[in-house]
């Protein structure tokens, strides 16, 4: 299934609803991003003049939009406390699904979000291929983190250079 929603970095102030961005990703996919299978439903999983194809089959990454202000997260990721819980959480479900972006790329197209933003891995249901293709169903990408020289992510090892 698709990964959970979640940010990669929490907020740095609970006070600043959006402070300058301190730590995105960038990423490129190696193969063919689309939503939509009947864009080219001759798109299967394979090389074509060098570069991996995939379909909306293979997955991708959606972003929900301006889910880097830390009110917006807030507001969508809130739980309900004042008693209409299935109501709210209904709303907040529809207004999701309206914010959330699923970008179809090329290969080489490059993405840069904001670490704060909410987003989610979209699940790689492809069957791979019948022609012994080893690398059929697997998704290539580059992917980079880009930190303001102040910042230092826990997660990440300190590196020396």
């Amino acid at each position: 299934g698709d990964q959970a929603i979640h940010a990669d970095t929490p907020h740095l102030f609970e006070h600043i609803d959006c402070h300058p961005c301190h730590y995105c990703n960038v990423f490129t996919p190696g193969y063919k991003v689309t939503n939509d299978q009947a864009e080219n439903p001759s798109v299967q999983n394979e090389f074509v003049d060098g570069l991996w194809t995939g379909s909306s089959t293979m997955g991708g990454t959606a972003l929900v939009y301006d889910s880097h202000r830390l009110s917006v997260s807030a507001m969508l990721l809130s739980e309900g406390d004042d008693g209409n819980e299935n109501h709210d959480a209904s709303l907040r479900r529809q207004l999701l699904q309206l914010l959330t972006l699923r970008p179809a790329l090329d290969a080489g197209d490059i993405v840069i979000f904001d670490n704060r933003t909410l987003h989610y891995g979209i699940a790689n249901t492809s069957k791979g291929d019948t022609t012994g293709n080893s690398n059929a169903g697997r998704r290539p990408m580059l992917y980079l983190n880009v930190t303001q020289s102040w910042f230092h992510d826990p997660k990440v090892s300190n590196f020396v250079w």
